[in-house]
């Protein structure tokens, strides 16, 4: 490798910017502030370092999808994407995310392209992910095939949607897995509570969301679930009569999305209650 013509003082004071920046990205999303979050990661897109690059377009595409923008979120991931070439591993991330926000917009046809020939045998993230997306397709013996190869809490979740089994579904929002880090669990645990509640299980899914939310951190890694769990935990304070919590999920929900592509109708009705 040819020697940087930058003096080591120099690319530390780089990365030092590098990691303020991250630092701004993050506290962006944190408070509710998508558009500032885009603004902050634009910044790391036009490094001279690939990895920074790869970090800037990753972290626009979570910042889009705070905001309900899918399609520019997709752009940014297939920039990320092509930031590394072939099957590295940091290409997977950003190829098992779009997979992840194809399935969230109801096209696991899609998912499954986005996953193309990534590696099935090493990678147990791309084979929750490929066996979600058949699941959805209904394509049962293919389903089958996977489930030995998942992990317990992701075999559970796909098998409870799969046969529509409540008991694997809970067993996918025990409370020790929801309360592990969101950055490995949320979107399998969202995806668990919001089945669950459409099953008339309320109590259940209703006390997985709630433990969903109070991770405000999920909103870094996995935007899409997080948001929409702000809704149905709005909807089920709604009708528990509690108004003032209600209100407060509706708010933050619908400021995240309003002028997005997704869940237009329920953008519309969160924002008119939280101003009744």
């Amino acid at each position: 490798m040819a020697p940087s013509n930058k003096s080591p003082s120099s690319l530390d004071y780089s990365a030092h910017l590098h990691e303020l920046a991250l630092g701004s990205w993050s506290r962006a999303m944190l408070d509710d502030d998508a558009s500032r979050a885009v603004e902050r990661a634009m910044g790391h897109t036009r490094s001279h370092e690939k990895l920074w690059r790869f970090v800037g377009h990753n972290h626009v595409a979570l910042a889009e999808l705070a905001s309900g923008q899918c399609s520019a979120a997709l752009d940014a991931l297939n920039r990320a994407s092509r930031s590394y070439s072939g099957l590295d591993p940091l290409a997977a991330v950003a190829r098992r995310m779009a997979a992840h926000v194809h399935l969230e917009m109801g096209a696991p046809g899609l998912a499954l392209t986005a996953l193309g020939d990534l590696d099935l045998e090493e990678d147990p993230q791309t084979r929750y992910w490929r066996a979600l997306a058949h699941a959805r397709l209904d394509q049962k013996d293919i389903v089958r095939q996977l489930l030995p190869t998942l992990e317990a809490d992701s075999a559970a979740h796909v098998e409870g949607e799969l046969d529509s089994d409540v008991d694997r579904l809970r067993e996918a929002v025990r409370e020790d897995a929801v309360t592990a880090s969101p950055r490995q669990t949320l979107p399998l645990q969202a995806a668990a509570a919001r089945a669950l509640v459409a099953s008339e299980n309320r109590e259940l899914g209703s006390d997985a969301l709630e433990r969903i939310v109070a991770k405000r951190d999920g909103i870094l890694y996995w935007p899409l679930p997080y948001i929409r769990s702000l809704y149905l935990l709005g909807e089920d304070r709604a009708a528990r009569g509690r108004r003032e919590d209600a209100s407060e999920l509706y708010r933050r929900f619908a400021k995240l999305w309003r002028g997005g592509e997704l869940d237009l109708r329920d953008v519309e009705r969160a924002a008119q209650f939280s101003i009744a």
